[in-house]
């Protein structure tokens, strides 16, 4: 990541931008060295706001906000780069690309409205000044995201202190870049003389003065710092300096308050939020899927409504919020997340409901195609309904799938956030009340009503991006 910064650092002096920064478009040489490739959308910058090209240019995946919505984040500019970057970064720490999805909407939503976990809650051994790097880079707003590729490079080598990447067998070795045009030279204000962006020192050799970069005054001496609190690899005036402190301890201070404001723990092998509900991460996808039906005590706090009094049905703390509209799920989404402070819950799609029922099978059910096993996992006509018993029963009472969660094969049915069908009058609910015979309770069986619609056998379960 040092290597692919100062390359891209070194580009953006030459006014070019990229575009579509990504793991394809990084390669090694036989020696390690990695190299940015394919610049073949890549624009200079003084065009780039005048291009008009049809189209979004870029691989989704990495796409920034500004790709997706100029109107609100403005036009493609070199922070686009810092982005995509912070993008691919997150996914060289954890295996997962946060604004991954499966087609453009899904991807759009993601990266216009989701605000990814650090990259230590994938894993705890990540330094949370590592997480303030990449997270800097992935700010929706760019005026929120590090300043340059040079200012990011300076951040990560600052948190790593002198340590050098070493690949085996193979030291790692800095990019070998040439040195800038003869017009990239700045000349001193008191001889003349011209100075190079390669002398590192940006200092005069004739008269001895130093040039700061950032406010491209002209110093006598570079002052003595005492334990440096932001590093730079040239010189700064006093002045310049002092910003530049203010400047990370602000953005220090909201990245913590914004990570601590989350609710977001780890509990054993659940992560809970705010108010206690529990989620399972789906593995190798971008989200994690609630471990229970949404309940009654979660749907009060939330709410502050009570929609299953008005019926005949089972209440308390634990049992499944039923009665409730695809349209009272939305608002629940939306008062989650502004709770929380994130847009990170949603409705499932019906597909994704499906992978995390199936948890990995290709079975009838998530444990096979035995049929009188049914009873262990799922409540439903047999064990039930049959029994006496019409009401839903408290969540987690049967077993989980192999993957954490409970309940999929049978007790509430479960909004999903896709149409039924083209004519687009039902919305998608997933698994089966207890009231269904064996057939409805497999994975593959799907259903839907009016949006509009309550039931006793009507619940929600949330999933929650990365």
């Amino acid at each position: 990541m040092k290597q692919v910064l100062k390359g891209l650092s070194y580009a953006h002096k030459m006014a070019s931008v990229h575009r579509d920064i990504k793991p394809d478009n990084i390669l090694f040489t036989s020696d390690g060295v990695a190299k940015i490739t394919d610049w073949g959308i890549g624009k200079f910058m003084a065009s780039v706001s005048k291009s008009k090209t049809a189209g979004i240019k870029g691989t989704l995946d990495y796409c920034a906000p500004e790709q997706f919505a100029p109107y609100e984040y403005g036009e493609v500019d070199w922070q686009t780069d810092i982005f995509q970057v912070g993008a691919m970064f997150y996914e060289m720490l954890t295996g997962v690309n946060p604004f991954a999805g499966v087609e453009l909407a899904e991807c759009m939503g993601k990266v216009l409205t989701y605000n990814p976990e650090p990259p230590s809650s994938h894993n705890s051994e990540i330094p949370d000044e590592l997480d303030e790097v990449v997270i800097g880079a992935i700010e929706k707003k760019k005026e929120d995201r590090w300043d340059s590729g040079a200012v990011m490079l300076n951040e990560l080598k600052r948190m790593i202190g002198k340590k050098e990447t070493r690949f085996i067998k193979t030291q790692a070795v800095e990019l070998d870049i040439p040195p800038p045009p003869e017009e990239e030279k700045i000349s001193c204000s008191e001889c003349t003389n011209l100075i190079g962006f390669d002398n590192k020192k940006l200092r005069c050799k004739n008269c001895k003065k130093y040039f700061c970069e950032t406010c491209e005054e002209w110093i006598d001496k570079v002052p003595s710092y005492k334990g440096y609190k932001v590093k730079v690899d040239y010189p700064l005036c006093e002045d310049c300096y002092d910003e530049a402190v203010d400047e990370r301890k602000r953005r220090t201070d909201a990245f913590i308050k914004k990570k601590k404001s989350s609710g977001w723990r780890k509990a054993g092998d659940d992560w809970v939020n705010s108010i206690g509900m529990k989620f399972k991460k789906i593995p190798d996808k971008n989200y994690y899927m609630g471990k229970y039906t949404v309940t009654q005590k979660e749907w009060t706090a939330i709410m502050n409504t009570t929609p299953w009094k008005n019926y005949v049905t089972n209440e308390g703390d634990d049992y499944p919020a039923t009665f409730i509209s695809w349209f009272e799920c939305q608002e629940f989404v939306k008062k989650l997340n502004s709770k929380e402070g994130y847009n990170k819950y949603r409705l499932p799609t019906e597909e994704e409901w499906e992978h995390a029922c199936r948890a990995g099978s290709t079975t009838k059910y998530c444990f096979g195609d035995d049929e009188s096993r049914l009873g262990e996992y799922a409540w439903y006509r047999k064990n039930a309904w049959d029994v006496g018993y019409k009401g839903a029963h408290r969540v987690g009472q049967k077993k989980p799938n192999k993957w954490g969660l409970h309940d999929m094969h049978g007790n509430v049915t479960e909004w999903c956030q896709n149409w039924f069908n083209d004519d687009r009058r039902d919305r998608v609910f997933r698994g089966t009340n207890n009231g269904y015979n064996a057939h409805r309770s497999e994975s593959a069986y799907r259903n839907g009503n009016q949006p509009s619609s309550r039931n006793s056998d009507g619940g929600v379960r949330l999933v929650r991006n990365i």
